[in-house]
Formats: C-alpha cells, structure tokens, sequence
C-alpha cells in the first residue's frame, strides 16, 4: 500500500487472498515505529508489515 502524507490510497501492491501478504477486505490500519498493522477482516487476522524509508538524495 503506497499512501501519501494526507493517507490517500496512491498505489496498492497486494492481490486478494489468504496467503502472507495476501489481503481480503482491510477492516483498519495503524502504525507503530517501522511497522504496519493490517487488520484484515474478511481473513479474520492482522498481519505486520515492515516499513521502508524512502530513497533519500
């Protein structure tokens, strides 16, 4: 998911599914140092994502 700094939807990487990395309806986000919390509802689970910093230079 790439969001801007406003949390508008820019870009969104996952397909559907129920594998790792695999989303079905996100029911909620939250962040916490350099990790994502995805609270997918229609698999009944929240995955954690590892943050990246942008490039810088």
């Amino acid at each position: 998911l790439h969001l801007n700094f406003q949390l508008d939807v820019l870009h969104r990487y996952w397909k559907p599914g129920t594998r790792s990395g695999e989303f079905g309806k996100i029911g909620g986000l939250a962040v916490h140092g350099d990790r994502l919390f995805v609270a997918d509802y229609d698999n009944a689970r929240i995955q954690v994502l590892e943050l990246c910093a942008p490039p810088s230079g």
